[in-house]
């Protein structure tokens, strides 16, 4: 489903997330006193626009069109519109197609009508990724915050913010992802699976149905699949086997490092 920037922006404020507008840009909190652009994709042309300092004291990022303005790069899987509209089994290996084969006869992948039914199961297949990867939010996390993480989701869900895509076996949710689509950029914010079963090959059925759909979908011109990542090379080459490639985007990033550095002391001395 496709939103535009504005839309996205008013589906934001009435989820609850921390964001304001400054400068005639939109900014969302990415970490404390730290901000972005709502919209991760919106470029601004350097010192033309920030947000409201009491917001973002230890600093702030944005794209920029020209490299020769940007002073860091923002490393993502991008999947073009060439190779969107091309997509298919030709597109990758012998042995990647066998696997897909594989998953698409054992899976059944359905995009989400529903997510009241599945709440336990996404929930039990996000401990068992935390458990596998070590990433995002630890395993009990979601045991101790469940009805503040269910009422999340939920709302997410009902106010249309994106579309959640799954991975069936036996008509239990064994790997899901979670998309959402700003102008002409469809973004892949989350895939998860269960780890017991992996052998189903979840993961490959999903991304190559889901992929195929965005090649029917004309409005959807570039496909975003997360960062590159320093430390799983596993989970870049992936990506990497459906045609993702690495782009690094120009950023400006403006940080106040020595409010930072005195923050980290203060917290040791604690």
């Amino acid at each position: 489903m496709q939103i535009t920037s504005s839309e996205y922006i008013k589906k934001q404020l009435a989820l609850g997330e921390t964001i304001h507008e400054h400068n005639g840009v939109w900014w969302i909190k990415s970490s404390h006193f730290v901000c972005k652009p709502v919209n991760p994709y919106q470029i601004i042309e350097r010192d033309m626009a920030r947000p409201k300092y009491i917001k973002s004291f230890l600093g702030y990022s944005h794209l920029v069109r020209d490299k020769k303005t940007a002073n860091s790069y923002w490393p993502k899987f991008i999947l073009t519109n060439d190779k969107i509209r091309n997509f298919g089994f030709d597109c990758i290996s012998q042995k990647r197609r066998n696997i897909v084969r594989k998953g698409l006869k054992l899976t059944e992948i359905r995009k989400i009508e529903n997510i009241y039914p599945l709440i336990n199961n996404i929930k039990d297949v996000c401990i068992s990724t935390a458990v596998r990867t070590g990433r995002g939010y630890p395993p009990n996390y979601y045991i101790q915050n469940y009805e503040k993480w269910k009422s999340y989701i939920c709302k997410m869900f009902n106010i249309g913010l994106g579309e959640w895509w799954g991975a069936f076996y036996e008509n239990l949710l064994i790997a899901y992802i979670y998309v959402y689509q700003i102008d002409d950029t469809m973004i892949i914010a989350a895939a998860k699976s269960h780890t017991d079963y992996l052998d189903k090959c979840p993961n490959d059925a999903l991304i190559f149905t889901f992929l195929n759909h965005c090649k029917q979908t004309v409005e959807c011109k570039r496909i975003e699949y997360g960062s590159w990542s320093e430390d799983n090379e596993s989970l870049n080459s992936f990506k990497q086997r459906f045609g993702f490639e690495r782009m690094d985007l120009p950023v400006y990033a403006k940080y106040n490092h020595f409010i930072a550095l005195a923050k980290k002391l203060i917290k040791r001395k604690k």
